[in-house]
Order: C-alpha cells, then structure tokens, then sequence
C-alpha cells in the first residue's frame, strides 16, 4: 500500500528528496506544494496522509502543524541542527536535520507510515488514514529524544524499533509515566454568560490556591477580558498573546513564561487580550502549549475563559472563534462553573448544565451574589433546589452578595482578601479553594482566612509590575 505523501520544501535539495521518495516502498508523492496555503488545501481535500515541511523556512508555527494533524497528516519538519529542538517543540511527529541525506527523511516517512497502516488494518482502527497519522506518532510538543544535532538518534514513535545511528532523524516520545515528575493542575472557571462573576472568583480563587503552591492566573477570556480591570493592572500589551506567539513558534520554555506574565500579589498573571476583535492571535494550539509549561512551572494555573457554549466547531483551515475556551476546558483538571443566584442566572446555568460538552476535569458548580431580594427568604435553600430538580447537581456552593465589599476591591483594583478579609463571599469562595483543592471544609477554615489576610496586607508592599 503506497501512502500518499505531501511535500512543501525549499531549497535545492527537494528534487532529491522526490526521487528519493520516488523509489522508497510504500510511499508516493502526490504533490509539491508551493506554500502554506497549499499544503493546507491539500491536507484539507484529503489529498495526504504525511507531509515533509521545511519548518525552519517556510513560516511552518504550531498552529499549521495542529491545522495538519486535525486532518489527519502526519508531519516530518526539516530543521537546521541549531534549530531541530525548536521545531519538535512544535508539534511534529519527526525531525529531520537538513544537512542529512535525503535517506534520513525517507526513514522517518517510513516508521510513520507504518503507524498509518496499522491503523488501516482491520480490527485495528477506523481504516481512515484521517484519524492515524498524526495521532499514532504526535507527541503533543514533548522534548525530543536525542540530540538535536546532525546524526543524532533517538527513539521511535512507531513500531520497528531504533533507527540507524547514522538516520540523522529522532522522533520525539514522552517520558513513561512512571519517571514523570509531578506536574501541576489547571484549573478553568467557566459559566453562563452575563457577569456571573467569573473573573472575580478567579482571581480571588488563584489568591486562595497561591498559598499552597505557585500559581498563575490566566485571562483566556476571548469574548470580554477584565482581569487586568479587576486587579488594577495597566497595561499596553497581552501576557496571554506574548505567550501564546512564543507558544506558536516553539520558543516557549520557562524564562519566556515568566517573562510574559506580571507579578500581582504573589500571583503571576497573563492578562487578557487588549481587544476582544484579536481572538486570533490565541489559537487553541497554541493555548495548549502554554497550559502545559504552566503545569511545568506552576503548583496551581487558574484560567478565566468565556461563558456559555457554541460549539462553532471551525474548520481545517482556520482556528474556531471561541477555540481557546475549548481548549482550556479540555485540558482543565477541575472546571470551576459559575452562575448567578437570581432567576435568569439560574436557568442560563442550568441550560449550561445541559448543553455543556463532555470534559475530563471534574466539575465544581459555584453560584454567586446570592441575596434574598431575587431568591426569597433562604437563597440557599432556594438556589440548591432548583439546581438539584434541573440540572441534576447533588452539590453547590453559595457564595453570598457582599456587594461593599466587592465594589471596594473593584474600584481600589484589589482582591477580597485585602480590602475585606472578613468578608462572607471570600469564606464562601474559601470553601471553593478547599473544594478544587480536594480538600473538605475544614473547621480551621477561619483561623487560615484569618492569617491569609494577614499575610496579604504584608504582601501590599511587593512590586506589582
């Protein structure tokens, strides 16, 4: 079975690699793409099920990888040696070093293309090359598996065993699960949309899980960024945009994400888009790229992303509107959803509830302002009876309308725990933190807030950049 093979190469050295190709069994080359845009057609039209870039040349980031792979096409880069572990970083299921012979690149073709067949076996897959190349091979970004110099080896996505020391090709492969470090939780607060208070709890709740671990709080809300409106923060540029262009072009490693974020209170903070209308420049390849260094770097990452639910669904050959909440929420340990307790808040929530995808993070329903002028004289008693009857849910969290001290902390750009440590609704989102946190209510809960906000007037002195 030849494996249909698309090539988008520059420089002279792509006739070679076609009669190279030419003669090797199991593959053929069914175009010669010019560009990008090309190659992306091709992909898209079904045309290939691997593909060779130049991705050291062309312009080749980690969304065209991602755009490649969701149509099934595995992916080889071509990279200099200098550049090799950048362009694994991108997501490419092989890296080939340009200086190599054309040999090098047919063998990476080859291992990949034995994925491809395996899963066009019957009784082993879906028979759609579609649904293999990529997935069979794709390391997610992981570091490479060898040196990323010329000749250097490495072990093998794919059945087969190790390439020759001389293939001058690696494949990236995660580490066994069993030498994994420990790595860090990530943690979406989504809702209806309206204001349920999304970014408020965030921001507080990142305030709460700062004090066990190092945390980062995130605006990957797309629709309306506020977090840097709520904590104060001026600022001309997007922490979460910085981060996800480094993401994009495979230089995101530690120094870039701390260099993108502001420090705020001992919170380290990617604020949001400047302008909702630059949604693009927040791919969800390159969101997810992201997340994962934050697992590196951080004990906890609080992500605020956009309410409610429209499962657009994009295309091939573009990121979808609202692709960085689907990723967040995809990638996401534990889904903060928020609602509000009055009652156009409780049936948005409670269509949420119902229409909300299918997402592997555990979920903490969490019903803010509530207040007896909209839900009668026990609001609790009231929200959680709807809830339960409605939607299902066994188990809510209130969190009262402290309305003073939510418009104190709002218009001094300051969290709860500073401008109300006493306040109901920062006990309530407490409660939260020992929720997410896989912790239960705990009877020392008040003495801890009671010495956070201690700890947090002492902080006031820190520089917020």
């Amino acid at each position: 079975m030849d494996v249909p093979v698309l090539l988008s190469v520059a420089g002279p050295a792509e006739p070679e690699l076609v009669r190279a190709i030419a003669v090797a069994p199991g593959l053929e080359v069914v175009r010669r793409c010019a560009d990008v845009t090309e190659l992306l057609a091709m992909a898209a039209a079904g045309r290939g099920a691997l593909a060779v870039v130049s991705a050291s040349y062309l312009g080749i980031d980690r969304e065209v990888v991602d755009r490649l792979h969701r149509a099934g096409v595995g992916v080889v880069g071509l990279a200099n040696s200098e550049d090799a572990g950048r362009v694994a970083a991108l997501g490419c299921d092989a890296v080939v070093d340009v200086a190599t012979p054309p040999s090098a690149t047919v063998t990476a073709l080859q291992r990949l293309r034995a994925i491809v067949v395996a899963h066009e076996a019957p009784g082993t897959g879906s028979g759609a090359a579609g649904e293999s190349g990529a997935a069979g091979a794709r390391s997610g970004g992981a570091a490479p598996a060898g040196s990323a110099s010329a000749g250097a080896t490495g072990s093998a996505a794919s059945p087969g065993g190790s390439p020759p020391s001389d293939a001058g090709w690696f494949a990236a492969a995660p580490s066994p699960d069993d030498a994994a470090p420990q790595r860090g939780q990530v943690v979406a607060v989504w809702g209806t949309t309206g204001s349920p208070g999304r970014t408020v709890v965030s921001a507080n709740l990142a305030r709460l899980l700062a004090d066990r671990a190092t945390t980062c709080l995130i605006d990957a809300d797309t629709r309306a960024p506020s977090l840097a409106q709520v904590l104060g923060i001026v600022e001309d540029t997007s922490g979460i945009a910085v981060a996800a262009r480094a993401a994009a072009n495979g230089r995101l490693d530690a120094e870039a994400l701390e260099r993108a974020a502001r420090i705020f209170d001992g919170l380290a903070v990617l604020t949001g888009l400047t302008r909702p209308d630059r949604w693009r420049e927040v791919p969800a390849s390159a969101l997810s790229v992201v997340l994962d260094r934050c697992r590196d770097v951080y004990g906890w990452t609080v992500v605020d992303v956009a309410g409610g639910w429209d499962d657009d669904g994009g295309d091939s050959l573009g990121p979808a509107r609202d692709g960085a909440r689907e990723a967040v929420l995809a990638e996401a340990d534990v889904v903060v959803i928020v609602g509000a307790a009055d009652p156009v808040g409780i049936w948005r929530l409670v269509e949420l509830l119902s229409v909300r995808p299918r997402m592997p993070g555990r979920d903490v329903v969490v019903v803010t302002k509530s207040r007896p002028g909209v839900a009668g004289p026990s609001p609790q008693h009231a929200v959680r009876e709807a809830l339960a009857r409605f939607a299902g849910v066994g188990e809510a969290a209130i969190v009262p309308y402290d309305r003073a001290a939510m418009d104190a902390a709002l218009l001094q750009g300051r969290l709860l725990s500073e401008v109300a440590p006493d306040s109901p609704a920062l006990a309530a989102i407490a409660r939260v933190e020992e929720i997410v946190a896989g912790e239960p209510p705990s009877r020392a809960s008040a003495r801890k807030r009671s010495r956070r906000g201690g700890i947090h007037k002492q902080s006031r002195g820190r520089a917020r950049q």
